[in-house]
C-alpha cells in the first residue's frame, strides 16, 4: 500500500537546510520509488495527495517530479497520471564524487 496507516502524516522537509526544498522532495520520492513503495508501471498518487504528505508549494513538488521524469524514473501520460517507469529505464546521475 502506498500510503499505509502507520506512516507519519507528513513527509519531513527541513526549511532551514542548505539543500533546496525541491531537492529534498526529489530525494523523498526517489527513495520511495527505489524502495518499491511506488510500484513500477503503476501511477503514483495524485499531485493533491502528494501535497497532502509534503508541506511544500505545488511548484516545488512539480520541480521534483520534473527532475524524476528527466532521469527516467517517471513518465507522464496525458489525462492518466504520472507512472513509475521500469527499472531498466532509470537513468540517475552519477554520485557527486564520481563513484558508481
Amino acid at each position: 500500500m502506498i500510503f499505509s496507516e502507520g506512516e507519519p502524516e507528513l513527509w519531513p522537509v527541513d526549511r532551514d537546510a542548505e539543500q533546496p526544498l525541491w531537492e529534498q522532495v526529489y530525494d523523498i520520492l526517489r527513495e520511495r520509488i527505489e524502495a518499491g513503495d511506488f510500484p513500477q508501471g503503476r501511477a503514483i498518487p495524485s499531485i493533491n495527495k502528494l501535497l497532502g504528505r509534503v508541506d511544500v508549494a505545488e511548484a516545488t513538488l512539480q520541480k521534483a517530479l520534473t527532475q524524476l521524469k528527466k532521469e527516467g524514473f517517471l513518465r507522464g501520460r496525458q489525462g492518466r497520471g504520472i507512472f513509475v517507469r521500469p527499472h531498466q529505464e532509470w537513468n540517475p546521475p552519477p554520485p557527486p564524487d564520481g563513484t558508481a
